[in-house]
């Protein structure tokens, strides 16, 4: 009967022991996962940014980006000079300088559109529209 006593104190020392060893496991676990998961968060939202930004520059640096920017502003362009109604051309231009804010007039090859970009962006044609 003291021997089975023994074994059964040794059994529930064993299952303490254990359950504390794996709760231990689990708790060592998280912590690793949750740190791994903060490094890569920090590694994101520094890195990671400038990383996007450096795509996003070279994005519009890219001969596609330049040239379809250019097709828009010939679009505008042309229904600017075809409106008869000042407030519509107006709107023009207002559509003209928010998509055109930071596009580089200087990439345009155009010397028409580029000046045509510039007198929008410097406010002249609102000015001849109001006169």
């Amino acid at each position: 009967m003291h021997k089975l006593k023994e074994e059964i104190k040794r059994g529930i020392k064993g299952v303490i022991l254990g359950t504390i060893a794996f709760g231990l496991a689990l708790g060592v676990a998280f912590c690793v996962l949750y740190g791994i998961g903060y490094i890569g968060n920090k590694l994101e939202t520094t890195i990671g940014v400038q990383y996007e930004n450096a795509k996003r520059e070279r994005f519009e640096n890219s001969t596609s980006y330049t040239h379809s920017m250019q097709d828009k502003l010939a679009e505008y362009k042309r229904e600017f000079e075809t409106e008869k109604d000042v407030d519509t051309k107006l709107a023009i231009l207002n559509c003209i300088d928010d998509e055109f804010a930071q596009f580089d007039e200087n990439k345009i090859s155009s010397s028409t559109l580029r000046d045509f970009l510039i007198s929008v962006k410097d406010g002249s044609l609102r000015m001849e529209l109001n006169n």
